[in-house]
């Protein structure tokens, strides 16, 4: 469920940009590129932390309230746009993509029989 609102929008959102809020396509193109960049760069951490802690339940269930905020933040900058917002918006999109696809990826085989994980990944 959340892989579809994330991929969904980063399928679409160079064109929602543009469309929406009137970036040029540069501007809206690096936007769209934080939640890749930030995945990069915060996912051997956060995968050194759920390595560490564990935690996974509840790394997931904030994961999708941060990626909630965002998609809020989008919604109320319709009618007030403000640059600075949407920026840190993106930044709350890629931590919690982040989190997500670090956590989700860790959790698969703790759902799936053992000889069935090189499979289900």
């Amino acid at each position: 469920c959340v892989y579809v609102a994330v991929t969904g929008f980063l399928f679409i959102g160079n064109a929602y940009m543009q469309s929406e809020f009137g970036y040029e396509k540069y501007w809206a193109s690096t936007l769209v590129s934080v939640p890749a960049m930030c995945s990069l760069v915060l996912g051997p951490f956060f995968g050194s932390f759920l390595d560490r802690y564990g935690r996974k339940g509840e790394v997931l269930t904030f994961s999708a309230c941060v990626i909630l905020v965002f998609h809020g933040i989008l919604m109320v900058s319709l009618w007030w746009k403000n640059d600075f917002l949407i920026t840190v918006g993106f930044g709350l999109f890629g931590l919690g993509y982040t989190m997500f696809s670090t956590c989700v990826w860790i959790c698969v085989p703790l759902a799936v029989d053992e000889k069935m994980v090189p499979t289900a990944i």
